[in-house]
């Protein structure tokens, strides 16, 4: 009875530790509001050319806030919290060719309107306006943890930094904003620089904004025919993969979480049931 009691106290302090760490993710600020947005995929493989691409996005994202009880969407090139990196080597203006190889942050192209609707946070300047149209002398959006990293203590806005295409064919991109810290890799990563384009301008790239959110008034899954409907009214041959909402991919990663604090938590209340019996035996 003396080893077990102290035992089973230990089992279960590690499971109150696990419920506590659990529960910090739970309430970890994801930098976007989860509830009532709905996100699916619009695969742009058959848009190879730049201008028809940009063209779709735009067609499709006008018929989706057209639905009745939607109140907004936005496209993006991968969704968040869906831990698909997209990384870039990147290259502040003044620096050595050289630098770039040890800097490297997370990359999205979005839509106008994308942060609006995701819920998205602005520390300071500015998101995408419908101005910031195709041009050699294309703007950006950078998250906190990328503005902390290379200009501490000073704001970066007006900024040019150069990733992707490093050489003289590359755009020299000008900060116009910095976003509070969106949980892009997961809810359990830890957080990286990242730079936001505007679809618009990211004619340099093969980063397709294929994946939508769409932000509800009312229950997300009572708009999924509408939803259907509205995107085949562009493309009848578009297929629209993994459609679900930001609350249920959040909850698919806090799943296995759960289970191993529901386990341990049952173990440890069972020994310290037994060792119980044991004193009172």
């Amino acid at each position: 009875i003396v080893v077990e009691t102290p035992l089973a106290v230990a089992l279960l302090t590690c499971g109150g530790l696990l419920l506590q760490a659990f529960q910090s993710l739970w309430h970890t600020d994801l930098g976007i509001r989860t509830e009532r947005l709905l996100t699916f995929e619009t695969p742009l493989l058959r848009y190879k050319d730049f201008d028809r691409r940009v063209v779709f996005v735009n067609a499709e994202l006008e018929k989706l806030r057209a639905i009745p009880g939607v109140t907004n969407a936005g496209a993006i090139s991968r969704i968040p919290l869906t831990v698909t990196d997209g990384s870039r080597f990147y290259l502040l203006a003044g620096q050595s060719r050289d630098s770039a190889s040890k800097q490297i942050a997370l990359t999205r192209v979005v839509s106008h309107g994308y942060f609006t609707t995701a819920g998205a946070r602005l520390r300071e300047g500015r998101f995408f306006e419908t101005s910031d149209r195709k041009s050699e002398s294309p703007v950006v959006v950078v998250n906190e943890s990328f503005a902390n990293r290379n200009y501490p203590g000073r704001s970066p806005l007006g900024e040019r930094l150069k990733f992707e295409r490093l050489n003289e064919k590359g755009y020299w991109y000008t900060i116009v904003g910095v976003v509070t810290e969106i949980r892009e890799r997961g809810v359990a990563e830890d957080s990286r620089p990242a730079i936001y384009r505007v679809h618009e301008q990211a004619g340099q790239t093969n980063d397709l904004p294929s994946g939508i959110v769409v932000r509800t008034a009312v229950e997300p899954a009572s708009i999924i025919p509408a939803v259907r409907q509205a995107i085949w009214s562009v493309d009848k041959n578009q297929p629209l993969p993994r459609i679900r909402t930001m609350e249920d991919i959040v909850e698919r990663q806090l799943s296995t979480p759960t289970q191993s604090t529901a386990l341990l938590g049952a173990f440890a209340v069972l020994a310290l049931l037994l060792a119980s019996i044991g004193i009172y035996g």
